[in-house]
């Protein structure tokens, strides 16, 4: 089974809240029920402020015990604060409102103390798996201190792992104040106990440090000041008329704290704000959306900055914000199966769902995703050793029709070592290019994308390094309509990089639900599933359901797409977009139009891309907005090869559409086979049948053998006939026998005389 190299590997299975030895956010019974009865709050709304009544109630409820807050709206015009062991809950979201339009910091915080002393050097443990630091002064730190550790940034030019703070706009306020970003590597930790000069922490660290770039370790927060174990749930913090730069949640110097079940709106700043000495925080299952602000800085979803470490980002929707989830420094964190169906930037534009923003994370994990686009980019600088494995990357703003910067994957300048495994780029429908190409003008440094225009952060060449230090393992991407393996390396990819085994909060639906190995390479994650039954239904209560895939009666949806004030005037398709052909034949492509809204008028055909000495022709050009043509390549004295083309179509307004095709030429003919269902799932002991078809070329009418390999230990494999002409079709029975339950790769093979 394929496995990541260690460097680039870490335990992202402690991501997330812990209870003691207990992993998983708590059940708190309700301590205090808020009501104007008892005092803690004015309830419903009859007060302009009821954070004052809140405030009280959560200091006087005990540990371990929730502040109710029952249904109905909570105007604050003050920040609301928890405290250690106690968790804010609503009656559900929706139902619960906390109504903001004051302008502050946040509307709730989980906050700790911040005490940015002592501080000491490390002078060895600062290895990768170490949990150990000996230190030159450890008296004044104590068990349960919040710490950082870091070092001095190794130069941008660094063979090994460059790190920059960023060209365009430097981040100077990656690291600690007032040292200008020179200490941006880093990640936090929490103090288990101390032994003469060792101070032992409660995980290990994800990254190996040099000596030569000074490490050190500084306290954030005393233990007596750390918030642990507090959490904000089942309920809406809603933000309205844009007040300036208020986040809605935001979490410092806290230890194991969460917010679950929760809608977000209107923030101006972040929905959730994971920030300074957050270590395995949790958001879980939320619906963050439509932003109150989409300039620099404003309204995002969920932030990562100040270098939290081992959080949890999972289960969450997002709509309409300005960057779904946006890392700027830390490390350690997993980002899983979350969905975006929007992200807010303007009318044309795809913005980034998910991806680096700020230098330097690193050793996170980003996976089964669903989301618009994936970019880690050099604005505010680098980062490292991240991984993006079986995560689905659209191409799509479900609420624009993008026209710039469509990319699925893109990694600029400074960023290294990125392992992008069992991913799955565009959907059904996309029609791009696969890789930017520095001699077109396109300057940008991304070295890998999947759209047609990006965008240009900083000028230059595809960066060398960050080509050469990144792994691409496994992808399948609908521009070549192809998985891309890594030659040499395991094929067999493992369901998770961070969970044992299907989680529950799946219920019916597939999983793993993303990937090379998955039938049809795509199937919903719960987040998607959730907003899928909302968008069919209307019914609020679907977003935040915990009957995943399990629906009573009859619910049959089919997603549309409503585009207005599109830029395409009609749409161009092909019957079959792939054909071979022997060198000197001819292969015809069928075309036809279709139109958008009210256009009509005459289609001017053309082929661009086409191989050299390659001449098309057509059968009727132009079209009109419903025609078709037939589109006829002949391949006179072409070079054996394949081929990419585009058939575009213009009218007196310029471009109205375009569809990609793709010509394959050999030297001869010959048969190729098909298998129409790829992926057969069966019981263990049962049969598996695939049927196995020929596809010849024109003057190839010779057999073709068949065989497989890669059949596991306790099953046989058998054809119905073998060879089969070179029309012919017959099946491949896999009889499982014994074989262990699991999914294996079998690669069919067709043989023709030489």
């Amino acid at each position: 089974m394929y496995s990541l190299p260690a460097e680039r590997d870490t335990n992202w299975e402690i991501a997330g809240v812990w209870v003691g030895a207990s992993k998983g956010i708590p059940e708190y019974t309700v301590g205090i029920t808020c009501t104007s009865d008892n005092g803690y709050a004015v309830y419903p709304g009859s007060v302009t402020n009821s954070a004052a009544g809140i405030n009280a109630a959560i200091q006087a409820c005990p540990a371990g015990y929730a502040v109710y807050l029952p249904e109905g709206d909570y105007t604050v015009t003050a920040n609301i604060s928890l405290k250690s062991g106690v968790a804010l809950r609503g009656a559900g979201a929706g139902k619960t409102r906390i109504l903001c339009s004051t302008s502050m910091a946040q509307v709730i915080s989980i906050y700790g103390s911040y005490l940015a002393t002592p501080r000491s050097a490390i002078t060895s443990g600062y290895t990768k798996g170490s949990s150990a630091l000996v230190v030159s002064a450890a008296a004044s730190f104590t068990a349960g201190d919040i710490v950082v550790i870091d070092e001095l940034n190794p130069p941008a030019d660094d063979p090994d792992m460059p790190v920059s703070i960023g060209a365009t706009d430097p981040c100077t306020w990656c690291g600690f104040d007032g040292e200008g970003g020179a200490r941006a590597v880093m990640e936090t930790g929490v103090i288990s106990s101390i032994a003469g000069t060792t101070i032992n922490l409660v995980n290990p660290q994800h990254l190996t440090r040099l000596a030569s770039l000074s490490p050190r370790i500084t306290r954030l927060t005393a233990a007596s000041g750390v918030v642990t174990n507090a959490g904000v749930e089942y309920l809406s913090v809603v933000i309205s008329g844009a007040p300036t730069g208020t986040r809605a949640i935001r979490a410092r110097y806290c230890k194991y704290c969460w917010v679950r079940d929760c809608e977000i709106t209107g923030m101006t700043r972040d929905g959730i704000d994971i920030d300074w000495g957050c270590y395995g925080f949790e958001a879980r299952k939320n619906y963050v959306h439509h932003s109150g602000g989409s300039g620099a800085g404003s309204g995002y979803g969920i932030r990562l900055e100040g270098g939290p470490t081992n959080c949890l980002i999972e289960d969450n929707i997002f709509d309409y914000t300005h960057g779904n989830i946006v890392n700027n420094f830390g490390a350690g964190y997993v980002m899983g199966y979350n969905y975006a169906y929007s992200v807010m930037y303007d009318a044309t534009w795809l913005q980034v769902s998910i991806g680096d923003h700020s230098a330097h994370p690193y050793l996170y994990l980003s996976e089964g995703n669903i989301v618009s686009q994936i970019h880690c980019d050099d604005f505010h600088g680098s980062a490292s050793h991240n991984t993006y494995f079986r995560n689905q990357s659209t191409v799509i703003d479900n609420r624009i029709t993008a026209t710039q910067n469509r990319c699925a994957i893109e990694l600029d300048k400074w960023h290294t070592k990125f392992s992008i495994i069992g991913n799955v780029f565009g959907t059904p429908s996309f029609s791009g290019t696969y890789e930017r190409n520095p001699a077109l003008g396109n300057t940008s440094v991304c070295i890998r994308l999947l759209g047609n225009t990006c965008c240009n952060w900083t000028s230059g060449e595809i960066d060398s390094t960050v080509r050469s230090t990144s792994i691409w393992h496994g992808n399948y991407d609908y521009a070549d309509s192809e998985v891309k393996w890594a030659t040499g390396e395991d094929t067999d990819l493992p369901d998770s990089l961070y969970l044992t085994s299907k989680p529950s909060w799946f219920g019916t639906l597939e999983w793993p639900n993303i990937g090379p190995d998955v039938d049809g390479y795509v199937k919903s994650n719960p987040a998607k599933w959730r907003w899928d039954q909302y968008l069919a239904t209307s019914d609020f209560d679907y977003l935040f359901t915990d009957d995943i895939g399990d629906i009573t009666g009859f619910l049959h949806t089919q997603l549309t797409k409503l585009t207005i004030g599109t830029p395409e005037q009609a749409k161009l398709y092909v019957d079959v977009a792939k054909k071979r052909a022997v060198v000197g034949d001819s292969v015809v492509y069928n075309v036809h139009a279709e139109p958008y809204n009210d256009f009509t008028g005459d289609i001017t055909l053309d082929v661009s891309g086409l191989p050299t000495n390659a001449t098309d022709a057509y059968s009727t050009n132009p079209i009109t907005e419903t025609g078709s043509s037939s589109v006829t390549v002949t391949t006179v004295n072409v070079a054996a090869g394949t081929y990419n083309m585009n058939i575009t179509g213009t009218s007196a307004g310029g471009t109205v559409a375009s569809v990609r095709v793709i010509l394959d030429i050999v030297e001869s003919a010959d048969a190729d086979i098909k298998v129409p269902f790829r992926h057969i799932r069966a019981k263990k002991g049962d049969n598996a049948v695939f049927t196995i078809d020929a596809d010849s070329l024109p003057g190839y009418t010779g057999d073709v053998d068949l065989s497989v390999s890669g059949t596991p230990s306790g099953a046989s494999a058998s054809f119905g006939t073998t060879p089969i002409a070179y029309n012919g079709t017959t099946t491949l029975t896999i009889d499982t026998g014994t074989a262990e339950v699991g999914t294996y790769e079998l690669t069919i093979t067709g043989e023709g005389p030489a």
